[in-house]
């Protein structure tokens, strides 16, 4: 669900010891969920989210930073490709 999924972000944020981003990451999350309200993800894509999810908290939990890294880039990146390709489908 949507609201399982801001509780995975606010944490991950929330654990986040550098303060600053933590007002950007706020705000950033309060203009993806407004996306997300616009242009809902497909059923495909949430189950793609909870594994990315799951391999991001894999890699927190073994301290790896780069895999983390890796993962949440990936992440982001797929998140972004998903969202465009929604806001602006492809008419054929």
């Amino acid at each position: 669900s949507h609201d399982a999924n801001a509780e995975f972000h606010r944490i991950i944020i929330e654990c986040d010891r550098k303060h600053r981003p933590q007002a950007l990451m706020g705000q950033l999350q309060g203009q993806v969920h407004r996306a997300r309200l616009l242009w809902p993800s497909t059923r495909p894509r949430l189950e793609e989210t909870w594994k990315e999810h799951a391999e991001l908290v894999t890699a927190l939990r073994a301290r790896d930073p780069d895999q983390a890294e890796q993962v949440m880039r990936m992440h982001l990146e797929k998140a972004r490709a998903s969202t465009l390709d929604r806001m602006l489908p492809v008419t054929r």
